[in-house]
């Protein structure tokens, strides 16, 4: 066997490994999704109770070693118009911590109106939103994470 032949192979099982993890973040709660290791769907999701952007990012971090993840990315909370709201400047600033914490790309997401889809989704499944905010908050997670595998695979 070849010397680049050992490369590819080698450069496949490092891919074939590769997991993405998306971020909701929210000031009481964030939400989580991961993809399997082969970037084909959305494996798992939860939502984790936060008491500051510290403790998120703290808890992302732990996720982050734990689910062996080699890429983030979290959802962008843009105004209807493109511009920049309160929570952007949040999003923006608990990306800062959490780069502090992991040596992994973070890539923003937009994602305006994924709380809204995910809304929909549960009253589609015939749920009362008032009893699955946690819920929502993973639901956006894995719709960040669909866009993403989305747009990889065009």
């Amino acid at each position: 066997m070849t010397v680049l032949m050992l490369r590819m192979i080698i450069g496949l099982r490092i891919y074939l490994r590769m997991k993405v993890m998306a971020i909701d973040f929210g000031t009481k709660r964030i939400g989580l999704a991961f993809t399997d290791p082969t970037l084909s769907f959305v494996s798992k999701t939860l939502t984790l109770k936060v008491k500051s952007e510290k403790d998120a990012a703290q808890k992302a971090a732990e996720f982050v070693f734990s689910e062996d993840i080699h890429k983030i990315i979290l959802g962008y909370p843009l105004n209807d118009d493109g511009t920049k709201s309160e929570m952007t400047l949040k999003v923006e600033d608990f990306k800062v911590r959490l780069e502090k914490l992991v040596d992994v790309e973070i890539e923003y997401s937009d994602e305006r109106y994924t709380s809204e889809e995910a809304e929909k989704y549960l009253h589609q499944m015939g749920k009362s939103i008032k009893g699955n905010k946690n819920r929502i908050d993973a639901i956006s997670a894995a719709l960040i994470l669909n866009d993403y595998l989305r747009d990889q695979r065009e």
